[in-house]
Parts: structure tokens; sequence; C-alpha cells
């Protein structure tokens, strides 16, 4: 691997090197931090503390598929061999949750200095980026299409997809040559606000941060690996941190020492088949495919690693599976089901908070939902779809319900309700008094959404006996 620093193998820097760097005024080569010339020994203790911590310091299931991107996304040369295009990441999350903090860490665990691009560059400094390297993730910062002009929104999708397909971009020069950019980067994108498009949805590995409480266990975690401070029972406890470069100079000599990757990864791909199948999770797409199998892949190399250094508290399969279905549920069919059943679980629970008003037998212009031939086999519930979004989110926001992912727009769901959703036989059926409405079968969604009850949108059912 050719560095800014030196060229390195799985044994450190080569002394006569058949490759050179050639300095080319990129910002990668300031975010580089790893000194080759210092030599390539280091503590396997420390690694193996770093790699014991780092999956304990954010819940398991959204974290891993970052942590398995970031180790995947070493060898990214060799996927690519295996498959047409890569997958990027997408980290969402509200200001405060710790996106950066953690990508922070991420970047400093492989050598960099922990300082990201902006979403917002400039057009020469994307391309840039995005062309310097292939095996290392270029982390783009402050991503908010609601504060973006529509030009640098087109700019930024359009180089995140010629570089998950390894596409090219010229630049004309002041001496009327032109200079090509391979952008090949594997890219991680975080941000408060959702990736827009459909097709920029399906090329992103999407994730959504949480924020973790000063008393939680993940904080505890956090403190131990980062150093800082947290609370038990006991009182206060200080920490002074893990050496990232410990890490870093360990975790680039054991990627470049991978051997029989092809096989590793088409093992992978069998486990995530298997994982597929026996959740019933169908259409997956070839890309979203690779994702997973990326996961599955970076997990297994973190697993591996982690035990050549003798660290013993790892993730398990089954931990790296939630993972992976916390992905996979967002992908194909799953998307569909899960997002919409969620969300209509979620309406019949505001109809019962009164966060949601029916529509008045007296005003027939006044009202958010209403329940047509009740307690009937053809019974329906009939929603506002805007206003139904609006009373759920503020639900889900009063009772502090962190492990709800909504989607941002009502009109992401209207989009996954036109698709064959079996308990909606209508996503625009006209209301006498409410206008067009999405209609729900009660009865077959309460067979099939989890956590939905008619007895929420019609309480008599609660009471309601055998004669």
């Amino acid at each position: 691997m050719v560095t800014p620093e030196g060229v390195i193998n799985d044994e450190w820097e080569l002394d006569d090197p058949e490759h050179s760097f050639v300095p080319r005024q990129q910002a990668i080569e300031d975010k580089w931090n790893l000194e080759i010339d210092e030599g390539g020994d280091y503590d396997s203790e420390e690694v193996a503390n770093i790699v014991e911590t780092l999956w304990k310091t954010r819940d398991s299931e959204r974290f891993l598929p970052v942590i398995g991107y970031w180790y995947a996304s070493l060898l990214t040369p060799k996927i690519r061999e295996q498959e047409e295009e890569i997958p990027l990441v997408h980290i969402l999350g509200d200001t405060g949750v710790g996106k950066t903090a953690t990508l922070k860490m991420l970047y400093k665990l492989i050598g960099m200095d922990g300082n990201p691009y902006s979403a917002r560059d400039t057009k020469f400094a994307l391309m840039s980026a995005l062309s310097s390297t292939n095996n290392v993730p270029i982390w783009l910062d402050e991503y908010k299409p609601s504060d973006m002009k529509k030009y640098e929104i087109d700019t930024l999708q359009d180089f995140l997809r010629k570089a998950t397909q390894v596409g090219d971009e010229t630049r004309g020069n002041a001496d009327q040559t032109v200079t090509r950019y391979k952008l090949e980067a594997p890219a991680v994108l975080s941000g408060e606000e959702s990736i827009q498009g459909s097709a920029e949805q399906r090329r992103a590995i999407r994730t959504q941060f949480r924020k973790v409480s000063e008393e939680d266990e993940y904080q505890q975690q956090w403190a131990q690996l980062s150093g800082g401070s947290y609370q038990t029972d006991g009182g206060v406890n200080y920490c002074t941190g893990y050496d990232t470069n410990e890490h870093a100079k360990a975790v680039w000599q054991f990627a470049l020492g991978v051997e029989d990757f092809e096989s590793k990864w088409r093992d992978a791909k069998d486990t995530i088949f298997g994982i597929l199948e026996r959740n019933q999770i169908m259409g997956i797409e070839n890309l979203e495919l690779t994702a997973l199998t990326m996961i599955q892949v970076g997990c297994n190399m973190y697993v591996e690693f982690g035990e050549a250094h003798g660290a013993e508290d790892l993730p398990t399969q089954s931990d790296i599976e939630d993972a992976i279905l916390y992905i996979a549920f967002q992908m194909g069919q799953g998307n569909r089901t899960s997002h919409v059943g969620e969300f209509i679980a979620l309406v019949a629970d505001a109809i019962e908070a009164d966060y949601l008003d029916p529509l008045d037998e007296y005003d027939n212009n006044s009202g958010d939902y209403t329940v047509v031939k009740k307690n009937k086999p053809d019974e329906k519930l009939r929603i506002k779809l805007e206003k139904a979004h609006h009373a759920v989110s503020k639900y889900v926001n009063d009772h502090n319900l962190n492990g709800v992912d909504l989607l941002d727009d009502y009109k992401d769901y209207r989009k996954r309700m036109k698709d064959d959703v079996e308990y909606i036989p209508s996503h625009s059926q006209g209301t006498p008094g409410l206008g067009r409405c999405v209609s729900i079968d009660t009865h077959l969604a309460e067979e099939v959404v989890d956590g939905f009850e008619r007895g929420k949108i019609v309480p008599e059912v609660y009471y309601a006996t055998d004669e």
C-alpha cells in the first residue's frame, strides 16, 4: 500500500518498493497521520483492548454495519474484483448523538487525523478527495440537503455514484491539457438528514445513531476507549483512553496480509443468503447484496483481527446477524413492509392516545381519520396521511421512543404504500369529509402487523364478549 509516508505491506515498510507516492496536493496527504518510518511494532494488548471496546460504544445493531464496512473497505480493490460496484455508508442522527466523535475515532484507528471532509466542499475538492485513494474511507460530514443548493446536491450525488462504480471526471488545465480523475474511494456520508433520491438510497448502507446517555453502558465503554469520565453507583471514574496508532499499525498489516479473499467473500455471501432466506426477506438487489456481504466480511475481519491479538469479548455471529437484518429490512420488500408496518402500528397508538381526531359526524370537514364499516369483516381505517405522519412524529417524540426510525416525509410512506402492501387496498381512497385517504384493512393489519390492534381505534373491541 502506497501512503504519503512510505510504502507498506503486511510486514510494514518496504525498503525497495516498486511503487512510490507522488504528491498531488490533495487533502488526504495532510490527513494521513501514521508515521511509517517509526516502525510497525505495536502493543497487542492495547490493540485487543480497543477491539473489545469499540463495538460496545454504541448500539451494536446500528454500529456493526459501520464497523463492518470500515474494515472491509480497507480491501476495496479486492471487493471490486468480485463485484461491479460497492456501496457507500450513510450515518444519520440528530445533533448530539455522537456521529462526529465516533467517526473521528474510526478515522484515527486507520491512521488518519480524525478530521472529515465536508459534503459541501467545492466540486474540485470533492473530486480530489474521492479520487485520492482506493481503500481509505472518505468521510463527508455535514450532509444536510435542506441547507444545500441544488447544484451542490447534484454534484455530490453524481460524484458518489461515480465512486461506487469507479467513474472518471476530467478537469481542464491552463495549458489546454486535461487531467483525468478516477473516482474510486469508499465513501462515508454523515449528517442530520436522510440521503435524497431512491437511487442514492439503494447505493447506501443506511444506519441511524441514537443518543447515548451519560449513565448507560455505552458511555462507560466510550470513556475507556477515548479517555474521559463515566459515572457508576460507586462514583466518577476517569480513563486515559487507548492509543489509536497501535490499532492503525496493526490493522494495516492485518489487512494487507489477508489471503484467499475470493473464498472469504463467497462464504460471507452464502451466509447472507441464509440470513435472508430464514427471515423471508425478498427483493434484495445486486448492490444491496454486496452491501450486506461487505458488512459480514468486515465483521468477520474485525473478529479475526481481535482474536489474533488475544481479544475475547467480541461480536458473535448472532450480533452480526442482528446488524445485517437491521440494514436488510430497509431494502427490498423488507423496506416496504417494515417501515409501513411500524408506521401503521404507531398510527393506532397515536389514535388511542388522542393525537389524531376522528371525523366529526356533525361537521364533515373536521377530523384526521375515520373507521368505515365498523365491526364488520370489511372494516377499514381511513387516515389523512400527512396529518397522521405529523401526529405520529409528535407521539414518538413525546414518548421518547428512541428505537423508532420514522421516515422523514409522509410522501416516503405513500411511495411504499403504492407497492403491494397486502393490508392497504388503496393509498388514495375518496372518503366523505376527509378527501383522499389511505385505506387500511384493520382485520388483516391486525394479523400481519406487529403491534397493531383494532381495539386501539375501535375501543369496543376490547369489551366484546362471546355470546
